[in-house]
């Protein structure tokens, strides 16, 4: 007897996967990234640690919501 395939559920299934892929990526580049921050903001003169301060709070809550697609 034959199988009926959903095709549709296919397409889902390989774009749930592709999605997960790029998030994971787009995850290790904004930790890589978080970390060259943070290395900025330790050299910043103390006038420009506000700005550097603010970039890392920005980019862990980019990561924070990244993490929760997953």
């Amino acid at each position: 007897m034959a199988e009926i395939i959903d095709f549709h559920e296919i397409v889902r299934a390989r774009t749930r996967r592709r999605s997960r892929a790029l998030t994971e990526r787009c995850l290790d580049i904004m930790e890589a990234c978080l970390a060259e921050t943070r290395n900025a903001y330790d050299a910043a003169p103390p006038a420009e640690r506000p700005a550097w301060g603010a970039k890392i709070r920005q980019l862990e809550g980019l990561m924070d919501y990244a993490a929760n697609w997953l």
